[in-house]
């Protein structure tokens, strides 16, 4: 169903990059080649077809469809060549754009336009390590603005803290203290998650 709705358009490239990693886990080593053609045709052709040209931010769709192509690297061992070579020409073409930007605000909005999941560029580039994404002289700019900035804060003060994190972020389940444990909510035996450890 997904491998069809991939190959309908390049637009939406978001929402078939989610459903392409939900359905991952039922994906056949046909599915995984079919969808390998597909996605090898429309970032080597060279006019408006190509799917980095249809999407308004290449920096985000190219970290996208690498975040796809590691997914079926791990799953299926067979394709890992093939989806390196993927990749790396995936990671040539918007490396080759992002060097052509000639503006700090545009590779502002290049890095940190979020998805409809909430991550930014620059965070699966950090994930998946995209180094060649960064080497441009504006992206740097950006980076150094950042570190140097409250961004790291993700709209919660106590999230600028190690102590916080050390807490509560510890073993990856996020506890929203304003949710669980409001003043007039009763406490059920049932409700009363196990201790991580």
């Amino acid at each position: 169903m997904s491998i069809n709705k991939f190959g309908d358009g390049a637009g939406m490239i978001d929402q078939k990059c989610f459903l392409i990693r939900q359905y991952l886990d039922y994906f056949q080593l046909r599915h995984a080649r079919i969808l390998l053609d597909y996605m090898e045709k429309r970032i080597l052709v060279k006019d408006k077809t190509n799917i980095l040209v249809t999407n308004f931010n290449v920096t985000l769709t190219g970290c996208l469809l690498i975040e796809i192509l590691e997914l079926i690297s791990q799953q299926f061992e067979q394709l890992k060549v093939r989806t390196e070579l993927i990749r790396a020409e995936v990671e040539k073409r918007v490396a080759e754009y992002m060097m052509q930007v000639d503006g700090e605000e545009e590779m502002r909005y290049l890095l940190l336009e979020k998805d409809f999941e909430d991550r930014d560029a620059l965070d699966l580039i950090t994930t998946l390590n995209i180094v060649s994404f960064l080497e441009c002289r504006f992206a740097e700019n950006v980076v150094f603005e950042i570190w140097r900035s409250p961004y790291a804060t993700n709209d919660l003060i106590f999230t600028a803290s190690t102590n916080y994190y050390f807490l509560f972020d510890w073993y990856d389940c996020i506890i929203d203290q304003e949710t669980s444990r409001r003043f007039f909510a009763g406490k059920h035996i049932k409700n009363i998650p196990n201790h991580p450890m």
